[in-house]
């Protein structure tokens, strides 16, 4: 536990040094405004459940395909092979502390935008699951890829498809297989924060959010030890 806990911590000061939490704070600031330039109060509801989903709630998604490709580049990841570091602490402290860094920079624009009007627990749970939702995604499509522009061909290929259901927000499409995507139970969350849900809706988005997760979970740990802990093992025999 204490190892992990300073993976998290070693991953955050990564992440400020590298700029992440200057650059959000700059990205809240102007979508604070614009929501606050909205005159039309069910508009700005709707703009913050869009700005929210597709950039807080999601921000793990991009982040961590540009930061597994760049410790693969680099090779930092060989080590793993010889420390007590396992895939299950790389993944959760990725995880964790993207996800600190979207729920700050969500909770931000929400403030800065509405105040803390509404129910926060909705709107806490839908912005937390996402990002650890779209996190592990990202990692199990990025350590697939040997470069930037593969990863954001095949991430934009999985988001079309994930993300479909922004279109029932917008009143543009709805279909009844939308509530099988995570991004449904995301959207119902951070929509509807305004408002108490019934008790169901809460069930049925913890619900389909925890089994989208647990399937990225070991859909990421797969990806990352069958394309990063076998292949620098067979490089290693190879150079022997």
């Amino acid at each position: 536990m204490r190892r992990l806990l300073s993976a998290i911590a070693f991953e955050m000061k990564l992440q400020f040094r590298h700029g992440f939490y200057t650059a959000y704070i700059l990205i809240s600031a102007v979508y604070i405004a614009i929501l606050r330039a909205i005159p039309d109060a069910g508009v700005r509801k709707t703009a913050e459940t869009v700005i929210t989903f597709s950039d807080p709630a999601t921000l793990g998604f991009y982040f961590v395909g540009g930061m597994v490709l760049l410790e693969k580049n680099q090779r930092i990841l060989d080590p793993l092979m010889v420390t007590p570091f396992t895939p299950d602490e790389y993944l959760i402290s990725k995880t964790v502390s993207l996800t600190v860094l979207s729920a700050a920079a969500g909770s931000a624009v929400r403030i800065g935008a509405f105040g803390f009007e509404g129910d926060w627990v909705a709107f806490a749970a839908g912005l937390v699951l996402s990002s650890v939702f779209f996190t592990l995604f990202g990692i199990g499509v990025a350590v697939r890829c040997h470069g930037v522009n593969q990863y954001f061909i095949g991430s934009t290929a999985a988001s079309l498809v994930l993300c479909v259901p922004i279109l029932q927000t917008l009143h543009i499409w709805n279909a009844p297989w939308f509530y099988a995507l995570p991004s449904h139970a995301s959207l119902l969350f951070i929509g509807s924060s305004f408002e108490r849900l019934p008790g169901w809706m809460y069930l049925y988005g913890i619900s389909v959010l925890s089994l989208w997760i647990a399937g990225a979970y070991v859909w990421a740990r797969h990806s990352f030890v069958q394309y990063v802990i076998f292949r620098i093992g067979e490089g290693r025999e190879a150079a022997r």
